[in-house]
């Protein structure tokens, strides 16, 4: 039997916090050089743990190979979480949905907003996470819930807008690609889809699994509401 490559086993699984890449440190190392050193080496690679490659088959091109896997796998063990989090829904009686993310992650909210309203009737609105952490809106906080989306679950700004919306009494939901990250451990609960940190730098396959996570769960509100 052919054994399967680390990238193609991590699309099938959650990465957890304590698996996730540790390279990107430049404490005990030259910054400048690093740094300077970027067109060999690019500092999201070694972020990423990465090795660059200068020929096909591209760091890309197997994270866009990988995205169909991914998805299937995050579909196959979000059901308990999307469940969980439909109920919740009900029970708080949620009426507006604010999704939150940096970059790629905002477009996350983005793309799954007109889903809740077509499939759940609800509202949506997508924010930057720094902008929902420094600007206030008079929402009724008890009756809305706050997607943050973070694909590592350390993004500094989407953990503290969520602290913010969680101390005014929304319910919060992180969703992530990593399993017991900070920002899991602000929210009040969590889907966690498969796949960890693409190699390529573009986000593409975790952005699929958020975005297929999202939808199952205007799926399910859906069912819950009508």
């Amino acid at each position: 039997m052919k054994k399967k490559s680390k990238d193609v086993d991590q699309r099938e699984r959650v990465m957890k916090h304590e698996d996730r890449p540790k390279t990107f440190d430049f404490v005990d190392k030259n910054a400048v050089l690093d740094i300077e050193a970027t067109t060999e080496y690019p500092v999201m690679y070694r972020a990423l743990g990465t090795k660059p490659r200068a020929e096909h088959p591209y760091n890309v091109y197997n994270d866009i190979r990988s995205e169909p896997q991914a998805v299937k796998k995050t579909l196959e063990i979000v059901g308990v979480d999307v469940r969980k989090v439909a109920a919740e829904f009900t029970r708080r009686e949620i009426n507006h949905i604010v999704s939150i993310g940096m970059g790629t992650s905002q477009f996350v909210g983005q793309a799954a907003g007109p889903a809740f309203w077509e499939w759940a009737h609800l509202t949506t609105e997508d924010r930057d996470s720094v902008e929902a952490l420094i600007t206030d809106k008079p929402y009724d906080y008890k009756q809305i819930a706050l997607f943050s989306y973070s694909g590592s679950g350390s993004t500094f700004d989407t953990i503290s807008a969520t602290k913010k919306f969680a101390e005014k009494g929304a319910y919060t939901i992180a969703i992530t690609s990593i399993a017991g990250s900070p920002l899991t451990k602000i929210a009040k609960d969590t889907i966690a889809c498969v796949g960890g940190f693409d190699t390529g730098g573009s986000d593409t396959f975790h952005y699929a699994t958020r975005l297929a996570a999202s939808l199952a769960l205007a799926i399910e509100l859906g069912r819950e509401r009508h």
